[in-house]
């Protein structure tokens, strides 16, 4: 059987190169082009073109990422004086197949060979201390190159974009200029860094905003808009499309401004945040509030007021910014000014409108039926105005979809008040619902003098079922819903203790309202022996099941260890303890285990697989997150070691019976490391797909019934050892970067497609 791959359709999605610094200097090069069959006036730059780096222009490149940064990262540049023509027509680079990438490499690298005979590239390579270009210090690329477009046809780039952070370079461009450190000074290919961008530039406004929409991916940060469209073959269900973020930052839809073209508008906090301009946790303007506070007075971010953060896992928290009109040329359209909550889960994707990476909890509630105002209000899986917008303007109209309005920061006026009984509330994701009710408010949240904003942050405040302090229970407790430990809060079990659930969940809440379950911000401590243990069941006939122990994030260590133990005896329990994000250190899988959502690997921990374990990965991912949101992810950013044997394999597949499911697969990101031996795996959309940055080694293993074998991007090399690949729907191993292959004594057959493809990386292969 081969799989298809429809359903997971982020793996088309070509490399992305490590972000570059977002300190210091860069010196950009700017290139006007067009297609050879568009009619202009003459061959020369727009008379515009030179404001694009004028840092006392508002509105321009230089002067948004100088406000942005606070002066962190000084961004100058040039402007060649001609407008540089293709050498065939637009329809000579459009995708032969919709939805796929375009050959704008191919426009790209013959603009470049014109280009490059009319300037000194090595003006443009400046990232070095010293401050002076091509010096000696400075590594020998151009800093970064922007190709601006006249037009951007359909399925030039992907779809419907206009702008891509990409020059799409197969290998690095070559100039003619020499480098001062040797060589010739190049532009990045896809595979080396971030080169450069291409993107529409017909007029100041929409050139000047794009640039730096476009630059920010250059630097780290994803697009917050909903993606699903660009990209799609056809129309989508409006139903399924969103705004994102909206209006309200520049990696949503503030490109272009909340006017006709009057962008860029300001990065959101959590932008600045990432991108290391509010400082880090504890430090400068971000603030960690891990305890109550009243009386908190927040000055307008644009004049350097502080943002809160409101955490529940390392992953999972809340942002308070105050947005005002009157300090920022990119904030003054805003259609009204007040405190911007943003609630983050860093694991999760904005396309995914039901569990968004970033997502603005817009004061004026969430509804079943439409946007506000709507008659069916529902804090739990309805949608703001965001959400209910759609390309398709009937459809927007008709649900009260817009890109962001004056209703949606808390005023101080209208909205005042953030909390587990209010619309929207203060909650936690459950898969796709905001599902888990939260002890913390915003209380008092008021209006100020001079665009300040006051509000009293309370945490672990009391909802029944959550666990708001630190708490012990003895003897005999009898549970008919979910209990939440809260973040900062501790439960600790006694020896002895008996936790039992009744049948069902009086709370209809949580990761599954039908039954009980146990979810754990803060810490979860149990002190029971194997002589005396904790239990915690159900209720009622044999094989009724409540839930489980869900740990989000990577606290309550020893959880495990604790049930193997047997000083922790879960009775009943469908998941037992699963934990979205593993502890530091290391952690030992054995024996046959279920995994029901996405598992991290974090930079300081180790997974260990030993000998004959079996691990099923769930075919719909329950918390709803990763590369895929719908189906389950093994996440490796530390190190994943994998010692099976020839007679006890470790098999990694789908828990389920039906063939024609699948999980995801297992993803490497930068830093992650995978040594693995005598696995087995199987009925996955991608067995190993990411970056390979600081090693990966594959032995005596058996890869088949996979949608798509080996997808790797190599920053370094790879290596495979008696491994077989087979019954793959696509390439069994897909390699592209400037690391090395090596494949010895492997088998690769019966695949759908290649069986090694490669693009600009290497490969050696011996006896296979």
């Amino acid at each position: 059987m081969l799989y298809a791959l429809a359903c997971i359709g982020c793996l088309a999605v070509s490399a992305v190169a490590q972000p570059r610094a977002t300190t210091g200097t860069y010196n950009a090069l700017v290139i006007f082009a067009r297609f050879s069959d568009e009619a202009t006036t003459d061959g020369r730059k727009p008379p515009w073109a030179d404001d694009l780096f004028d840092p006392d222009v508002e509105g321009s490149f230089t002067h948004f990422y100088d406000e942005m940064s606070g002066g962190a990262l000084r961004v100058g540049g040039e402007v060649l004086p001609k407008r540089y023509a293709s050498r065939l027509p637009a329809s000579a680079y459009l995708a032969r197949t919709a939805g796929t990438l375009g050959q704008f490499a191919r426009f790209n690298l013959e603009i470049l060979e014109q280009a490059d005979a009319d300037v000194d590239m090595g003006r443009f390579d400046n990232d070095g201390p010293d401050g002076v270009p091509n010096s000696g210090d400075d590594d020998g690329y151009v800093d970064v190159l922007f190709i601006n477009l006249l037009t951007v046809p359909r399925n030039f780039l992907i779809g419907g974009a206009t702008g891509l952070a990409s020059l799409g370079l197969n290998t690095d461009f070559l100039s003619d200029d020499e480098a001062a450190s040797g060589g010739v000074i190049r532009v990045r290919s896809q595979f080396s860094g971030f080169g450069g961008t291409t993107q529409r530039g017909h007029v100041f406004t929409v050139t000047a905003a794009t640039m730096c929409h476009e630059f920010a991916h250059v630097l780290g940060l994803p697009d917050l808009f909903d993606q699903s469209s660009v990209a799609a073959d056809g129309e989508i269900d409006p139903a399924e499309d969103s705004a994102g973020i909206g209006k309200w930052g520049l990696m949503g839809l503030g490109t272009l401004g909340w006017g006709v073209e009057d962008g860029p508008n300001a990065f959101s906090a959590w932008s600045l945040a990432e991108l290391g301009w509010l400082g880090g946790d504890g430090e400068e303007r971000l603030e960690v509030i891990a305890d109550s506070r009243r009386g908190i007075i927040l000055e307008p971010i644009d004049r350097g007021g502080r943002v809160l953060k409101i955490p529940l896992t390392g992953d999972e928290y809340f942002l308070v910014e105050n947005r005002q009109s009157t300090d920022s040329y990119y904030n003054r359209n805003i259609p009204a000014g007040g405190l911007l909550v943003w609630h983050v889960d860093e694991r999760a994707d904005n396309d995914e409108e039901r569990h968004k990476q970033v997502d603005l909890v817009c004061a004026d509630g969430l509804f079943g039926d439409r946007g506000f105002p709507g008659s069916v209000a529902d804090p739990v899986t309805g949608g703001d105005n965001l959400d209910f917008w759609a390309r398709d303007a009937a459809y927007a109209a008709s649900h009260n979809g817009n890109e962001g309005d004056a209703t949606d920061p808390f005023d101080g006026i209208n909205y005042q008040r953030l909390s587990w009984d209010t619309n929207p509330g203060a909650r936690g994701h459950a898969g796709g619902r905001r599902g888990v009710l939260l002890g913390f408010s915003l209380e008092n949240i008021t209006s100020l003098t001079g665009g300040r904003m006051s509000l009293d942050v309370l945490l672990r405040q009391p909802v029944e079922g959550n666990v708001a302090g630190d708490t012990t229970w003895t003897g005999e407790v009898l549970l008919d819903g979910d209990v939440v430990i809260e973040a900062g809060a501790v439960l600790t079990l006694a020896a002895g203790t008996q936790v039992t659930f009744a049948a069902g969940d009086s709370r209809t809440a949580g990761f599954d309202t039908t039954r009980g379950e146990i979810i754990v911000y803060g810490e979860l401590v149990i002190v029971g022996t194997a002589s005396d243990p904790v239990r915690i069941g159900r209720q009622g006939a044999a094989g009724r099941q409540w839930l489980g122990v869900l740990v989000p994030g990577s606290g309550s260590v020893g959880l495990e260890e604790a049930v193997s133990s047997g000083a922790l005896i879960l009775e009943g329990a469908a998941l037992g303890v699963t934990r979205g994000s593993l502890p530091a250190g290391r952690t030992t899988w054995t024996g046959a285990r279920t995994v029901p959502w996405d598992v991290i690997i974090p930079a300081d921990a180790e997974l260990v697989v030993d000998a004959g374990a079996t691990v099923g990965f769930a075919p719909q991912d329950l918390s709803l997150r990763g590369v895929s949101p719908g189906f389950t992810e093994l996440v490796v950013e530390g190190t994943l070691t994998v010692r099976g044997t020839s007679s006890a394999p470790v098999e990694f597949t789908v828990d389920s019976a039906d063939p024609t499911q699948l999980w995801f697969g297992v993803q490497l990101v930068e830093g992650g490391t995978v040594d693995a031996e005598g696995l087995t795996l199987t009925q996955a959309g991608v067995a190993f797909g990411g970056d390979v940055t600081d090693g990966f080694r594959l032995a005596d293993s058996r890869l088949h019934h996979l949608a798509s074998g080996l997808r790797l991007t190599l920053f370094e090399d790879a290596t495979l050892d008696r491994v077989g690949l087979h019954t793959i729907t696509t390439s069994g191993i897909n390699a592209s970067g400037f690391g090395t292959l090596l494949l010895r004594s492997c088998a690769l057959e019966g695949n759908g497609q290649e069986g090694v493809l490669v693009r600009n990386a290497g490969l050696q292969v011996i006896d296979s």
